[in-house]
């Protein structure tokens, strides 16, 4: 599924939209995933975010060469209440609508940390004077 994303969005002419029909929870991450791999963030963001190793860490898009990036119109339709009542199968189905929209954001020659560094575990405090005590 991802790899045929991908292939459809390269094929795909610029504003073109593309439905993607999932049927498991599972695909329905892939979509998600692929959608947060390809999401172009907003001169805004651009500007807010001041280090450029974590604009890349939010948004892959920016580290890559690619002239477009993938925004999700809506969140994803589900089956009606109606449709699950004749069709019990229908419950778990969604429906994305992708559409390829042009790049704003500039292309940043930057590597992402790796995900064990970006990342640290927080120092417990002690909740009591007793809990300070047996430590």
């Amino acid at each position: 599924l991802q790899e045929g994303l991908g292939r459809a969005f390269k094929v795909l002419a610029m504003s073109g939209r593309c439905v993607v029909t999932t049927f498991k929870r599972k695909e329905a991450m892939v979509v998600e995933h692929f959608v947060c791999q390809m999401e172009d963030p907003d001169p805004e963001t651009v500007a807010r975010i001041s280090k450029k190793r974590r604009l890349v860490e939010l948004y892959p898009l920016a580290g890559t060469d690619l002239d477009y990036g993938v925004r999700l119109l809506a969140m994803p339709l589900k089956a009606a209440y109606g449709e699950v009542q004749q069709n019990i199968r229908a419950r778990s189905g969604s429906m994305y609508i992708l559409e390829k929209v042009p790049r704003t954001c500039p292309r940043v020659k930057v590597k992402p940390r790796k995900l064990q560094n970006r990342f640290k575990q927080p120092v417990s405090n002690p909740i009591s004077s007793q809990d300070a005590e047996e430590q």
